[in-house]
């Protein structure tokens, strides 16, 4: 179209994986507010330690998507052993 710019809309999207287990595969950037998935989140994690660090990782990767700066995926994945965690946080 004449005159017209066409503006290609990229979103984020936010994986979480727990010992292989999808708790989440969401875009951001369509939530307001409190997120729908993160109540159903919140149960998933059952008060687990690594359910803290994981919220923080979510919420740093929704408020940059709700910035409308460029798209970017998040994938986190955390692994449970008997005596620890590890998570691992990747953005691109």
């Amino acid at each position: 179209m004449r005159g017209t710019q066409r503006q290609e809309i990229l979103m984020a999207h936010i994986t979480i994986t727990v010992d292989g287990d999808t708790l989440m595969d969401a875009d951001p950037g369509s939530w307001r507010s409190t997120p729908p998935d993160i109540e159903s989140l919140k149960l998933k994690t059952g008060g687990k330690p690594w359910g803290i660090a994981l919220m923080g990782a979510v919420a740093e990767a929704a408020t940059l998507s709700m910035a409308n700066l460029p798209a970017t995926d998040t994938t986190i994945v955390v692994t449970t052993r008997d005596n620890g965690w590890a998570m691992d946080v990747q953005r691109g």
